[in-house]
């Protein structure tokens, strides 16, 4: 299955994106069925044309969103330290409890006698 974009704000099924059957996308098959019968699959969106004059090199843009991914994971693991950090306390306090509750269980209360 492959999936193609729906037209602009069309929901389909609650995604921007429709499933459809590979020999539709494929242009190994699109092409041998146009060779058999000479008609093209029907058009599903309208082509859409603007001018990115303001969008700059392809190469350039990925490398930007590659240092934005990684100043954002870093960004992430400084914000989710202090919680790893509380819960690992969180667990040897409870593992403390624990064993001091076993331990004070096998004694008799009063002491030894």
């Amino acid at each position: 299955m492959s999936f193609l974009p729906t037209s602009t704000g069309d929901l389909y099924h609650g995604t921007m994106t429709k499933k459809v059957p590979d020999s539709e996308t494929d242009i190994n098959a699109i092409v041998k069925r146009f060779q058999k019968t000479g008609q093209l699959p029907p058009v599903v969106n309208k082509g859409v044309y603007m001018d990115c004059f303001g969008v700059g090199d392809c190469r350039e843009n990925m490398e930007r969103i590659k240092t934005l991914q990684d100043k954002l994971a870093a960004e992430y693991a400084l914000l989710s330290a202090p919680v790893k950090e509380e819960k690992k306390k969180e667990e040897v306090k409870k593992d403390e409890m624990e064993t001091i509750s076993d331990s004070s269980a096998e004694r008799p209360i009063g002491g030894d006698r």
